[in-house]
């Protein structure tokens, strides 16, 4: 792989006392960069030490994030978290690994499922719906008070969130996250696919047909996951739904 040659001066940088193991990840692993794409590099810290860096390299950005093994471990337990960080491992290129722990992490990766954080996944996004509820409802606010600026803030905000919520209700693993929309769109189908794209001005449509793609993302989220939320949060969805502008030009 040219780019590893290309970054070994890097890796033997990083190969310091406390360096348990280097990994190259992302878009260089996986072999499909972009033309501005960083290279993300990972170092397992023996002494728990954690970091992240971004620095210029022979004309490339390098992105160097530093934590303990445990740490790692812990990522595959995060509902947020886990559908990047568990095909990231499966991806990833050792560059260093005298001791084995990235080859273990690996492994690890490769046995993970999601049956073992399923009641963690549950709860996590039954709390993301209230949480996406608040920006619903300040999003209302800001339509009516004809705030263009906050429109667009709580409108991205919204876009961005929850589809997240749905990879991790229907047990996604996206891995980079430049790919986390068309994976869940795959899933979804087109009809959501289109409600995005118009929610994050993807496709031009009047003002009033991008908010009520916003609800109808919301709604879509919040009748798959009505079976985990308690009777506090069934209540704020709901009070979130009946926010809905009924029109605006």
């Amino acid at each position: 792989m040219a780019i590893t040659r290309r970054i070994a001066p890097v890796v033997a940088r990083l190969r310091s006392d406390d360096c348990r193991a280097i990994w190259l990840a992302g878009s260089h692993a996986t072999a499909d960069p972009g033309p501005f794409s960083d290279v993300d590099l990972g170092v397992i810290s023996g002494s728990g030490r954690r970091g992240f860096s971004l620095e210029v390299y022979d004309g490339l950005l390098l992105s160097v994030s530093t934590l303990s093994e445990q740490a790692m471990l812990k990522a595959f337990a995060e509902p947020a978290i886990a559908g990047a960080a568990v095909p990231g491992w499966r991806d990833a290129v050792l560059l260093f690994d005298p001791e084995g722990c990235g080859a273990a992490l690996k492994r690890a990766a490769e046995d993970w499922r999601w049956d073992n954080i399923a009641a963690a996944c549950d709860a996590w996004c039954a709390a993301q719906a209230v949480t996406a509820a608040d920006d619903l409802l300040k999003l209302a606010n800001a339509i009516e008070r004809r705030d263009d600026r906050e429109v667009s803030l709580r409108r991205n905000t919204l876009a961005a969130r929850l589809p997240l919520v749905m990879s991790v209700h229907r047990r996604l693993l996206y891995g980079s996250e430049r790919n986390l929309f068309r994976v869940v769109d795959r899933e979804l189908g087109d009809e959501w696919a289109r409600k995005h794209a118009t929610a994050i001005v993807a496709q031009p449509a009047p003002l009033a047909e991008g908010f009520a793609a916003v609800w109808w993302l919301y709604q879509r989220v919040t009748d798959e996951i009505a079976p985990l939320l308690n009777d506090h949060q069934s209540a704020v969805v709901r009070l979130a739904m009946a926010s809905r502008p009924t029109e605006r030009t």
